[in-house]
Parts: structure tokens; C-alpha cells; sequence
């Protein structure tokens, strides 16, 4: 676990959940090297299949945070940057954003095909 997000890897599937709820999950600059070196790593995990993004709080993301934006206004590459950097970081993966409730329903449904042995291509949009 992070600062700003919380990892959950489950029957092969991970769950990366922005973890800033009184901000509705706004990305900062913390938030966003922490998912790069969360990308990193589970870039590294064998087996895993998927890669799920989601929010806390039933808020998936509310945006940029501004209050960091405006402290670097100057820095406005080096942000972008470090975004596509995070997407370079999943090659392999499909990641899906997606709300808490649908999580909870696919993993549901995953955990029941499991169950009875069947294989399953589950994915929440």
C-alpha cells in the first residue's frame, strides 16, 4: 500500500484503487509517481492477467488536483510526462476504469466461474 492508492491482487486480477477520498481522488504529483512505480511492479508479477483502476469512495477520479497544478504550473511537461509514463509501465495489460460497485460485481462473477471450475473472460468497462 501507497499514500494515494491501495493494491489488492487477487485470482491473478489487480485492483489499484485511488486512494483520495477528500480530494474525490483528485491526481496529484504523488499519486501519479506512485502509479508509475505501481505499474512497475506489477509489470514484473507473473501470471496476472488484468490490471483493474478504480476509485475509493464510489468517485473514480475528479481530475487533475488543482492545488498541486497551480504550485507547478512550471512543472506541466514533467506531469504529463509522468503519465504516459505510467501507461508505458502496463504494455502487456488492459486496464479498465471503472466504479467500486462493478469491481464488486465482476469479481463476484469471477469468483463463481472460478468456483465451478469454468474459465471466464470478465471484464468491467
Amino acid at each position: 500500500m501507497t499514500q494515494t492508492l491501495s493494491i489488492e491482487i487477487a485470482d491473478d486480477i489487480a485492483i489499484v484503487t485511488l486512494n483520495r477520498p477528500d480530494k474525490k481522488n483528485a491526481m496529484s504529483f504523488e499519486m501519479m509517481a506512485e502509479l508509475v512505480e505501481t505499474g512497475k511492479t506489477l509489470r514484473e508479477s507473473k501470471g496476472l492477467r488484468a490490471v483493474i483502476l478504480t476509485g475509493s469512495n464510489h468517485c473514480f477520479c475528479s481530475g487533475i488536483d488543482l492545488t498541486d497544478l497551480m504550485s507547478a504550473v512550471p512543472k506541466m511537461d514533467e506531469f504529463v510526462e509522468a503519465f504516459y509514463k505510467w501507461l508505458r509501465t502496463l504494455p502487456e495489460y488492459e486496464v479498465y476504469f471503472t466504479d467500486q460497485r462493478m469491481v464488486d460485481h465482476v469479481k463476484e462473477l469471477q469468483q463463481a466461474y472460478s468456483r465451478a471450475g469454468k474459465k471466464h473472460g470478465l471484464t468491467a468497462y
